[in-house]
């Protein structure tokens, strides 16, 4: 994956003459299981070093929000460099790995509808990177309590609000749409100049809502029903900001 790569300082050793990881250099063909092994190896230690990184995000993120915190404690660069730490592996490691469309880093139009894609669609294996997706998942959860106890600049909200619109278009990630929910509800309602780009980067991207049974009704409702996770995104954040005028009692005149 390229997010492991990068992560890890860039592509698996390669021996003398190799062109591509996985292959010999003459014939194109695999590798050995030797190598196979080594590049194994790397990609595990490189998702064990993405663990420990996410973990130490948590750690920090749960100070945080913890109450009655000294403002001393809200350093912009943290809150940013995990902001851009939770995009990085969503794009690079997560997405991919959850839902064929996103596994070509560059994009190719393969001649494969996105449909026919999702058909193929199954479920990672390594649970070193389902630990990942766990963790990144939780620091979503925590950013909406970071947003009530801390103003944000407007660059730093905009990329949250990307990150937090994205997994609406992204199947097999339950879990993840569930915080980003109230990421972005959180988001919508405390920072009006940010509705109207919320609301273009939505409708922009419907083209790639999940269409498999599976994902495509995904949110439950308290009376047993079903709609898609995109749907209850627009619903809640229109009820967000809806403020009910408060209705005065009628006070009966003396005497009657």
């Amino acid at each position: 994956s390229s997010g492991i790569n990068a992560e890890y300082g860039g592509p698996p050793p390669q021996h003398p003459g190799q062109t591509h990881p996985g292959q010999c250099p003459t014939t194109a063909q695999p590798l050995p299981e030797v190598l196979e092994g080594d590049l194994y190896t790397y990609q595990k230690a490189a998702l064990t070093r993405m663990q420990v990184s996410a973990e130490a995000a948590i750690a920090a993120f749960h100070i945080l929000t913890s109450p009655d915190m000294p403002k001393a404690v809200y350093l912009e660069d943290v809150i940013e460099r995990t902001v851009l730490f939770i995009k990085f592996h969503l794009t690079n490691d997560v997405y991919p790995a959850y839902d064929p469309v996103y596994a070509d880093p560059k994009g190719k139009d393969d001649g494969q509808s996105v449909k026919s894609k999702r058909k193929r669609s199954v479920m990672p294996a390594n649970k070193l990177l389902v630990s990942l997706y766990n963790r990144v998942v939780e620091l979503v959860e925590l950013i909406p309590c970071l947003l009530t106890v801390q103003t944000l600049p407007d660059t730093l909200v905009l990329q949250i609000s990307t990150m937090s619109v994205s997994p609406f278009f992204v199947e097999n990630v339950g879990t993840l749409q569930l915080a980003a929910l109230s990421l972005c509800r959180g988001i919508f309602c405390l920072y009006e100049k940010h509705r109207q780009i919320i609301l273009d980067d939505i409708f922009s991207s419907l083209a790639r809502l999940p269409s498999s049974k599976r994902n495509f009704r995904s949110y439950t409702l308290s009376n047993g029903g079903s709609i898609q996770m995109v749907t209850a995104l627009v619903l809640q954040l229109i009820q967000c900001i809806i403020k009910v005028p408060e209705v005065e009692e009628k006070k009966e005149p003396p005497g009657a």
